[in-house]
């Protein structure tokens, strides 16, 4: 199978990025011909010119490679709307276009747009889209409930190699280790995570890092103002296995956002091994269950959040038991053996 891979490119991280290299990992295995297509650029004053060049490079291939499948990443707002001329370019080539549905705030961009625009992402998603892909169930009712498709959309779970041999093997510090992994900004919830760790009673037997990159004035300002200077360890940006490193390491990884599609993160904490606080928005309560195999808490409510981590602070019992279950969740419906075949049946046309 040839294949055409477009997303926004190693300039841009995050979940999608994780997505596209690990789906490389696979397609490797099964000797795909892979053209990548990036639609982005580190300085954005070039990114105009970086579409530019990426759009005469995809005419190439579709025009002199013989291509099966069109596998398109997205999320919303720009993104969407530059992915959008691959899919109008790959559908006049009569090839087929898959697009791949990531960023969480999709249904608000989509609710908030004005009727020129919603027509014009129907118009896409319905008519030049081959296939849509989407991360979750609840985002599977959400896009059928909202679009008049010809073939209804496919579910493709987001998925997470092994990270460690046995969760028995896992052993936590004496001290309580929280984690938060994703871009430090206002979406994401961090700063709330900042404001509930700063209510804790303990915050000597306890120890936040936080992974990934950071604007430092707004982190000091932030830090100073919950009294936390010199009390948060702040890694920035970095190596997957790093990242997962610290991930297995902490007790538990929070993740307050506002908005999330299927958040690569807590699968990866789910896989650690390691217990979940997480907010109740996009495809995560498709993965948790209150109580059960993480805990849920509602965006923006830092008071239930302070008290989430205190609960786990002191049941090491309950924690154990959310980071056991997530871990059996992970392998049961997180793994690439689960997951992949079904999106290589999606490019294939089989679905």
């Amino acid at each position: 199978m040839a294949l055409i891979v477009v997303y926004p490119g190693n300039a841009v991280v995050g979940g999608m990025a994780s997505v596209v290299s690990d789906f490389n990992k696979e397609f490797i295995k099964l000797e795909t011909d892979l053209y990548y297509v990036c639609t982005h650029d580190k300085k954005a004053r070039w990114s105009f010119f970086s579409l530019a060049k990426s759009l005469c490079f995809f005419v190439y291939l579709c025009i002199f490679k013989s291509i099966d499948a069109i596998h398109i990443h997205t999320a919303s707002n720009g993104s969407f709307y530059r992915k959008s001329i691959f899919c109008v370019l790959g559908n006049a080539f009569h090839i087929r276009v898959v697009m791949h549905m990531h960023g969480g705030a999709f249904a608000i961009f989509y609710d908030n747009s004005n009727y020129i625009i919603k027509k014009f992402v129907q118009y896409i998603i319905c008519k030049k889209v081959t296939c849509l892909v989407v991360l979750s169930e609840s985002w599977f009712n959400w896009f059928t409930d909202n679009f008049k498709f010809i073939n209804d959309p496919v579910v493709v779970r987001n998925s997470v190699e092994q990270v460690i041999s046995d969760p028995i093997e896992i052993n936590k510090s004496s001290d309580f280790k929280i984690v938060f992994v994703g871009r430090v900004v206002e979406s994401k919830g961090v700063f709330d995570l900042l404001q509930a760790y700063s209510n804790l009673p303990f915050l000597s037997n306890t120890n936040l890092t936080i992974v990934g990159p950071y604007d430092q004035l707004i982190m000091n300002s932030k830090l100073n103002s919950y009294g936390l200077t010199g009390k948060v360890r702040l890694l920035g940006a970095l190596k997957r296995e790093d990242t997962l490193q610290e991930i297995v390491n902490s007790d538990v990884l929070v993740l307050p956002s506002y908005n999330e599609g299927l958040p690569i993160t807590v699968i990866e904490a789910m896989a650690c091994c390691t217990a979940v606080i997480a907010t109740n928005v996009g495809g995560i309560p498709d993965m948790i269950q209150h109580r059960v195999n993480g805990l849920l808490f509602n965006p923006g409510d830092v008071s239930v959040l302070t008290d989430l981590l205190d609960l786990l602070m002191s049941n090491d019992l309950l924690k154990n038991k959310l980071a056991c279950q997530g871990y059996e969740t992970w392998k049961d419906k997180y793994t690439f053996e689960k997951n992949f075949p079904v999106i290589i049946n999606v490019l294939n046309g089989a679905k």
